[in-house]
């Protein structure tokens, strides 16, 4: 008689191949997945920071444009056409540029201060 071979479900299901119980409830007790939470919970934080470069660079940009037209506009007194060292005289374009621009300003600030916050709240 040929000697008998142990088939692929057998050693599956066979204890006497090192199957440890007491090692298997040890297994149970320990949460496999928090490493994994951990770093999953760390690349959305990482890209809710990240979403905040856009707005900062623009926020950047439209402060350099406001510096611009504070400069042209009072950098120099306009005394020789107002009389007056304390008083300036701006177009039209030039007061709705500024306006403009400051509430540009405060759309993206706003928009980062949101993202901070989801940032904040996403880490704890």
């Amino acid at each position: 008689m040929p000697p008998k071979t142990k088939g692929p479900a057998e050693v599956a299901a066979s204890l006497d191949h090192g199957s440890n119980p007491e090692q298997g409830i040890k297994n149970m007790q320990s949460n496999s997945t928090e490493s994994a939470q951990s770093a999953t919970g760390r690349q959305d934080l990482f890209k809710m920071v990240m979403d905040m470069e856009t707005p900062i660079c623009d926020a950047e940009n439209a402060i350099s444009i406001m510096h611009r037209i504070l400069h042209d506009n009072f950098n120099e007194p306009h005394t020789a056409a107002t009389g007056s060292p304390n008083r300036w005289i701006l177009s039209e374009s030039d007061i709705s540029d500024m306006f403009f621009v400051a509430n540009l300003i405060n759309k993206y600030v706003g928009h980062i201060k949101k993202n901070w916050n989801e940032a904040l709240e996403a880490g704890r």
